[in-house]
């Protein structure tokens, strides 16, 4: 099928060009568009929302935190990413088009960011099940008792004792620690993640598919806002957190600005 306006071409049949947002009609006499035309609201939304000063601040952000990343020796290969898309839709907004393929690339960076908090969450959960079994172990074996007692260099029978006691108390407790750490991942990864990436997947299909409805935005709003001010409470520990935090925050008020029924 071809848009009559700008001979955007998709094997697909669709109610908007993904390229323009201008309502196709899939009939040989439709050879000219009028300025009467309906354009699809969502593209239209779509296409304020990235020409928002918000938006270009967002950019600008996520490439600082990308940037910080790397001054700190780390490798943000996500944020990185998301960085180049990023300015991709934005230098493609202000030609007044929508790079729908940096969108997806866009998501499939949300989708990757989804799986690497279930995989650090099972991480977590392995390490304190792991460190659970070796310290009880440790604590029951008193040739491996004797052995750390060696290396701490601790002679003394008293010692010994209140050794033995610390590392009986601390096997549960050293699980409970690492559940503590994993359960919050988790949820917000469920409850957030899965609702960010849901938006943003339906945003750029609807574009391609020339649908004006999206997924998830409300969910999405909140949970950018709530992601958001927590990567900001942790900028002390990690700079890049700090852009990213503040890119999620201006997220959420995209979305709440262009993508919420009033």
């Amino acid at each position: 099928m071809k848009c009559a306006n700008c001979g955007f071409e998709s094997e697909q049949d669709f109610a908007f060009c993904a390229q323009c947002g201008t309502a196709v009609q899939p009939t040989a006499e439709q050879l000219t568009v009028s300025e009467s035309t309906p354009v699809n609201p969502l593209y239209t939304k779509t296409l304020a929302a990235l020409k928002d000063p918000l938006f270009l601040v967002l950019c600008i952000l996520v490439t600082a935190g990308a940037f910080l990343g790397l001054l700190a020796d780390q490798v943000p290969l996500l944020l990185i990413l998301a960085s180049v898309f990023l300015w991709i839709v934005y230098a493609k907004s202000r030609r007044d088009n929508i790079h729908v393929e940096s969108l997806r690339s866009i998501s499939g960076v949300v989708f990757a960011d989804y799986v690497v908090s279930y995989v650090v969450t099972g991480l977590l959960v392995v390490m304190g099940v792991l460190l659970t079994v070796v310290i009880g172990i440790a604590a029951g074996s008193s040739a491996i008792f004797n052995e750390i007692v060696d290396e701490l260099g601790l002679m003394h029978a008293e010692y010994i004792d209140l050794l033995e006691v610390v590392l009986s108390a601390s096997a549960p407790l050293m699980l409970l620690i690492f559940l503590l750490l994993a359960v919050p991942v988790f949820l917000f990864n469920f409850f957030g993640m899965r609702k960010i990436h849901a938006f943003v997947k339906s945003l750029y299909q609807a574009l391609q598919n020339g649908v004006a409805n999206v997924l998830c935005a409300k969910e999405t709003k909140t949970w950018l806002m709530v992601l958001g001010i927590l990567s900001v409470a942790s900028a002390l520990t990690s700079l890049s957190s700090l852009g990213g935090g503040v890119a999620m925050i201006l997220a959420s008020v995209l979305v709440g600005k262009y993508f919420l029924e009033n």
